[in-house]
């Protein structure tokens, strides 16, 4: 064999050796690389799952914070956020907080209120009067735990009349028409805390206030003017994360055991988001931290 003949056999040598190792990476890439995506998937969705996480314990631990200050001894927490459902939006740090509060007594119970009430909070949810006044007497027999007969239109139930009383605002998603309504627009005209007939003229709520007049008439008896402070509020929070977008909520439905002095009791924890799902609103009023959650939170918050 000639040299020539040499070099040229240790060129196609090299040639299959490198297309081999080309052809092996090739192989390995393959095999690897369904696993490195996966690996990536899994820790991208088990980030995503602790920051949001850790953004819903925030918000529950901001509800509470905010419980507290509506129930302290010489609080005026509830003059600075009115308990209206009004949106309120504030920045601690890193976190823009919204907030928004709701006195029980300014909403109409599903439990208590007389068929003419329920009506005027049915239209504030945009039904008709000749709808308003079916659904209000429909919802008066499925919480009579007396009364068997049946009404017209009562076959329209999901699953027909209960003859109890509501345990929670999600059961009227069984009545017709209700079914495409946002959680947090239900929240704003009905509840099952209030357990009174009549309406807080003070705090009722934003969307019943475009229905009703502000005071007691002979028109509206139901409307009455309370003397002290309320005891039950839902309280809900979300807060979004400015450096990662990162965004939690939480609610609660409070109230105190001795008046404005007992400690705070919580009757139920809201967790569906779907208040973020309300209309849109004319405004959010701005407050600063230190305001809505007191100096103390505030600075905790800032170094978050």
């Amino acid at each position: 064999m000639t040299l020539a003949d040499a070099s040229s056999a240790e060129q196609t040598n090299s040639g299959f050796a490198l297309v081999f190792v080309l052809l092996s990476l090739l192989v390995i890439t393959s095999v690897i690389t369904p696993f490195i995506l996966a690996v990536r998937t899994d820790f991208m969705l088990a980030s995503g799952s602790y920051l949001r996480s850790k953004q819903n314990h925030l918000a529950f631990g901001l509800t509470s914070v905010f419980a507290q200050r509506l129930f302290a001894a010489g609080s005026n927490s509830h003059h600075i956020v009115p308990p209206r459902s009004v949106p309120v939006q504030t920045v601690c740090g890193n976190q823009i907080i919204n907030l928004q509060v709701q006195d029980q007594f300014g909403v109409i119970d599903l439990n208590t209120a007389s068929k003419e009430l329920l009506m005027h909070g049915l239209k504030a949810l945009g039904f008709g009067d000749p709808e308003a006044a079916r659904l209000a007497a429909l919802i008066e027999q499925f919480r009579n735990p007396f009364v068997h007969s049946s009404i017209a239109g009562s076959d329209g139930l999901t699953n027909g009349l209960k003859h109890a009383p509501f345990e929670a605002i999600e059961e009227l998603y069984e009545f017709p028409g209700f079914a495409k309504m946002p959680l947090g627009q239900l929240t704003e005209v009905f509840t099952v805390h209030s357990q009174r007939a009549t309406l807080s003229a003070q705090s009722m709520s934003i969307a019943l206030a475009k229905y009703l007049p502000d005071g007691p008439t002979p028109q509206y008896p139901f409307i009455v003017h309370d003397t002290g402070p309320a005891s039950r509020y839902r309280i809900e929070v979300k807060v979004q994360s400015i450096r990662d977008a990162a965004t939690g909520f939480a609610g609660q439905i409070v109230e105190s055991s001795n008046g404005n002095k007992g400690k705070v009791i919580l009757r139920e924890r809201v967790t569906d988001p779907s208040y973020m799902e309300r209309p849109a609103v004319p405004e959010i009023r701005e407050m600063d931290c230190s305001e809505v959650f007191g100096e103390a939170i505030a600075a905790r918050l800032e170094l978050l």
